[in-house]
């Protein structure tokens, strides 16, 4: 399963919740082991670990507030319990079941709030309705655990993992791989983008390629660097098996590079 963080700092603040995490490590196993690849159990578990070493590094340079560490895994931990994906009622059974298992945890007053509040707002769609989120209203601890938590789950949508995953739900929802007549689009809003049923490589250009830019941390921006650069040259290898000397028009990569 999962470990308590190491570093010092990190563990004692979440000494008071030790058992509160094995218990919801036990419940989010339960919910996601068998669903979809790209966002099950072991998606979960590569956000948690990102988790640990974006708040790792945050820690030894001081850029921690106090009360950071718990929410930030809490919601790598929940983020994808209820996603609207898959459960786009807000009443469904997973929302539900998401909220009760808050309550069974009895964290302090506040607190329950503050992790659906990173819940809310972690995925990429939300990214297009950030004024929504007040961030400037939010305490910094709470605001600091969003950006890390968000940086977490963008570096499991890039490099080789992300491409699988790119791929696996393209799969899931019986898209195309690739169609030069169909061009990536600049969406507005996170509706339009959720609703859009493009070929998966276009996923590329209205996602997966512009998440480098979108880190918080250093630490994310760095282990982003690597991941994105995989992607490009995934993306010229396929196009020359393809048979394009270069990107076809409405896919150039240099944007990017």
């Amino acid at each position: 399963m999962l470990a308590l963080p190491e570093h010092a700092q990190l563990r004692q603040e979440l000494e008071p919740w030790t058992n509160q995490f094995g218990y919801t490590v036990q419940y989010v196993f339960k919910v996601l082991q068998d669903a979809e690849a790209g966002h099950d159990w072991h998606h979960v578990q590569r956000v948690y670990d990102n988790t640990l070493q974006i708040l790792e590094q945050e820690a030894l340079n001081q850029r921690l507030p106090e009360g950071t560490t718990a929410l930030a895994i809490w919601g790598a931990l929940l983020h994808d319990i209820a996603d609207d994906k898959f459960h786009p009622d807000p009443n469904s059974s997973a929302r539900q079941g998401l909220e009760n298992h808050l309550r069974e945890l009895a964290f302090p007053e506040g607190m329950r709030d503050e992790v659906l509040y990173l819940i809310e707002w972690v995925s990429f769609k939300k990214s297009f309705d950030a004024k929504a989120g007040s961030e400037e209203e939010q305490p910094e601890h709470k605001i600091k655990a969003l950006h890390i938590l968000r940086d977490a789950d963008r570096l499991d949508a890039i490099g080789a993992i992300g491409l699988a995953r790119a791929f696996h739900y393209g799969g899931f929802k019986n898209r195309l791989f690739f169609d030069s007549t169909i061009p990536p689009v600049h969406y507005q809003n996170g509706e339009a983008y959720r609703k859009s049923t493009a070929p998966t490589i276009n996923h590329f250009y209205e996602k997966l390629l512009l998440l480098k830019k979108k880190m918080y941390t250093p630490s994310g921006r760095e282990l982003a660097e690597q991941r994105h650069s995989f992607l490009l040259a995934f993306l010229k290898q396929y196009y020359s098996e393809m048979g394009f000397q270069s990107p076809p028009p409405g896919f150039e990569l240099e944007v990017f590079e």
